[in-house]
């Protein structure tokens, strides 16, 4: 079986999302079966070489349109491949194939658009039969493009170890303080709103918990009018509220010891809550969006207009026992999230496309021979 993939999303340049950890996963999976996948990816955009330590990669010439309709589909009639995966909805699959095409939706804002190519482009791929399989990956699908026919598998998520922080950092903010017990959350860099939400509800929780801080991971500079309302809210900032750098590792760093998360609302952001409910982060979140969907159980819920209803929920869950006591909840939360889920989901599809059995690796459930 000769898989190619369109590895763009692990280029260099791409801000690593959940379609790249998604396709690690599957690289990895495929590795452990006994297949080498072929990963194809554009030449002047280059993909690190230990993540294509278990593929062959290969380099296309041209970008953009030329580097889908003309490189990739040469590629594919030369190598003489049974399938391609394209595993993120942000790339435009070629408009001739010589073999069945695969794609992967994750949510809608998880990495830059690769190609430029449409997120509601797909379904009218597969109209035109451009595309033969959708595979849904839940719960960060937008609710658009839930499965509605035969040609639609929903597979879980990577684990939560195989998530990592995004390794875009802002440099430009010094590292300020922080010191325990304190509140965690992560800026996406125009998600002014959740950011005032929590500073406001913040200053109302600090009433019953003086000693507690809130860190906020940016991935760029906070704006002024962030700054100024802290100020308004009567918090120090450097002090009561400290704004820090985002690196690889440190969202997840930072979990290992904080009292409380808040999940935002926008979907890209959410895939930073798994890992940290696996290490025992429970979370308060809004009702609508992502967050909801992802926390679950392992967290509160309140609606993202009122701060005073998610100040008692955050002082509902600080009031509920220690660290250790909430921990439980959260990791069965995030155990929901099993890595062979989503690589063996994929697997099945590649099975059932070419009517062949793939084998999971031993001690592994077993694929079935027709995707679900």
């Amino acid at each position: 079986m000769k898989i190619a993939i369109d590895g763009r999303c692990l280029a260099a340049s791409v801000t690593p999302g959940q379609a790249a950890r998604y396709t690690q996963g599957v690289i990895a999976q495929l590795a452990q079966i006994g297949f080498e996948p072929d990963v194809a990816y554009c030449a002047s955009d280059p993909v690190p070489h230990d993540l294509l330590a278990s593929a062959r990669a290969t380099p296309l010439g041209g970008a953009g349109w030329f580097w889908e309709q003309v490189s990739l589909a040469r590629f594919l009639r030369a190598g003489r491949f049974d399938l391609l995966h394209i595993p993120t909805q942000h790339a435009r699959p070629p408009h001739w194939s010589p073999c069945p095409v695969v794609m992967t939706f994750h949510c809608g804002h998880d990495s830059p658009a690769v190609g430029g190519g449409s997120d509601t482009a797909a379904p009218d791929h597969m109209r035109r039969r451009r595309v033969q399989h959708i595979i849904f990956v839940r719960p960060f699908c937008l609710p658009f493009v839930s499965p509605q026919s035969a040609n639609a598998t929903v597979v879980s998520p990577i684990e939560a170890d195989h998530c990592s922080a995004s390794s875009h950092k802002c440099t430009a903010l010094p590292v300020a303080p922080i010191r325990q017990p304190y509140l965690l959350t992560r800026d996406s860099g125009d998600g002014t709103t959740d950011i005032k939400l929590l500073t406001a509800a913040f200053r109302q929780v600090r009433v019953h918990f003086p000693q507690l801080q809130l860190v906020v991971v940016c991935r760029s500079l906070p704006s002024v009018h962030i700054l100024e309302y802290v100020g308004q809210c009567g918090l120090l900032l450097d002090d009561d509220v400290v704004f820090v750098p985002d690196s690889a590792g440190l969202l997840l760093e930072l979990s290992n010891h904080a009292e409380l998360g808040f999940a935002p609302e926008d979907e890209g952001q959410c895939h930073w809550v798994v890992p940290a409910m696996a290490r025992g982060l429970e979370f308060a979140c809004s009702p609508t969006g992502c967050a909801a969907r992802v926390v679950g159980a392992a967290g509160r819920i309140a609606a993202r207009s009122d701060p005073a209803e998610f100040a008692r929920a955050i002082t509902y869950l600080l009031e509920t026992g220690d660290r250790l006591q909430r921990a439980a909840p959260a990791r069965r939360q995030a155990q929901r999230f099993e890595g062979a889920g989503a690589a063996n989901g994929t697997l099945a599809v590649y099975a059932a496309l070419l009517g062949q059995r793939v084998r999971p690796p031993i001690g592994q459930d077993p694929v079935p021979d027709r995707a679900r």
